[in-house]
């Protein structure tokens, strides 16, 4: 049986919940670890490994990056959760950042990008950002509408999970 090690960072609780469902949603008969990346040490013992994150200026947030670059030689897939939808502009230059992420040495197998509720501090300091109106004003709009994963995007997660296992 195939091990895999799927570690995360989740600011609001958004990408732990995305992760504990999909993994639920697969049910018995996979070897797969959940950590977050603060607790995960050595990562030499796995097929598959599953950075999570939450997205941070069209990107993995900080916590998250750092983890990923250390990765080499390895089968890399990625979930992330992002406040905006995934089908807006940001959401679509999310989209070609993250694959970017994974190093050249790795086998990239994909990823899933769901949304997330915005921090409602974030929220809250939006209008105080130095930034034009039109753009403070797209990602208020974004902040305010922005929701927690939901039952698609778990069963989508579990999926690409699912496939990935398959492949190795």
């Amino acid at each position: 049986m195939k091990k895999v090690l799927i570690t995360y960072s989740s600011k609001t609780g958004n990408t732990k919940k995305l992760v504990t469902e999909a993994v639920a949603l697969l049910g018995e008969g996979y070897d797969i670890d959940i950590k977050t990346i603060k607790e995960t040490g050595d990562y030499d013992e796995y097929d598959l490994i599953v950075p999570a994150f939450w997205i941070d200026k069209g990107t993995a947030n900080k916590e998250a990056k750092k983890f990923i670059e250390k990765i080499r030689n390895k089968n890399v897939g990625f979930l992330a959760t992002l406040g905006a939808s995934p089908d807006s502009e940001h959401g679509e230059k999310v989209k070609k950042n993250v694959p970017m992420l994974s190093h050249e040495s790795n086998n990239y197998m994909g990823f899933v990008l769901a949304r997330g509720k915005v921090d409602p501090k974030l929220t809250a300091r939006l209008k105080f950002l130095p930034l034009p109106s039109s753009i403070k004003d797209q990602m208020y709009e974004a902040s305010i509408s922005s929701r927690e994963p939901n039952e698609a995007e778990f069963k989508e997660a579990a999926e690409f999970l699912k496939s990935a296992i398959e492949k190795l």
